[in-house]
């Protein structure tokens, strides 16, 4: 929802306003999404730490907010009259869910740059591979069909794209299981699948 902006143009492109639009091909030909996914695996964990440190904004401004507003007498009140709203349970929920969130977030975010760095400079070049491995997209949504994998060993995250600006866990693909089968009712895949560790599979081959 973009922070509570709606119909907002944020993005305004206007190409050749008087001598005609003019393109410049970058990098070699039909290497396009290659070269974007490239700025995007970066951009991804960009967004991610944009997100959470919005987060830890709003949960200091909202505890200091908890500790200074003054309502209502909690439980086990420690003084007579009006009682700052953080000594109430409810409040004080909602706080240390929005601190655990946003130290989760920072944790995941942090662990995803380390294996993006071992990914690049580690000197084991074994050791590069598998931290590349880690995050890696194996399907995504909406993609035709083609390929069914089945997990030999490692887990893979599926995750459903809602429309609406959220995800939802679908499942998860542990060893044994076939990832990318329900897709074929509707020819397009129904979820991404991302690994979480690192994973073996077995590619098979499947006619639509």
């Amino acid at each position: 929802h973009k922070l509570g902006i709606h119909a907002s143009p944020t993005c305004v492109m206007e190409f050749g306003h008087d001598l005609g639009a003019v393109g410049y091909l970058v990098g070699e030909p039909n290497h396009g999404l290659e070269y974007m996914f490239v700025m995007m695996n970066t951009a991804r964990l960009a967004v991610g730490v944009e997100g959470y440190a919005v987060g830890e904004r709003a949960f200091q401004q909202a505890a200091e907010y908890a500790r200074t507003r003054l309502q209502g007498k909690p439980p086990a009140a420690r003084a007579p009259g009006p009682a700052p709203i953080v000594e109430h349970p409810d409040v004080r929920r909602m706080l240390l869910t929005m601190k655990s969130c946003t130290e989760a977030s920072r944790a995941l975010s942090f662990y995803a740059g380390t294996q993006l760095d071992l990914g690049e400079h580690h000197p084991d070049a074994k050791a590069r591979t598998a931290a590349l491995e880690r995050g890696e997209l194996l399907l995504r949504q909406g993609e035709s069909t083609g390929t069914v994998y089945l997990v030999v060993n490692g887990c893979l995250i599926l995750r459903e794209n809602l429309g609406n600006g959220t995800q939802r866990v679908a499942g998860l693909g542990m060893p044994g299981d076939l990832v990318g089968l329900e897709g074929y009712a509707h020819g397009r895949h129904a979820y991404t699948a991302q690994a979480a560790t690192e994973v073996s599979v077995c590619r098979l081959n499947v006619a639509a």
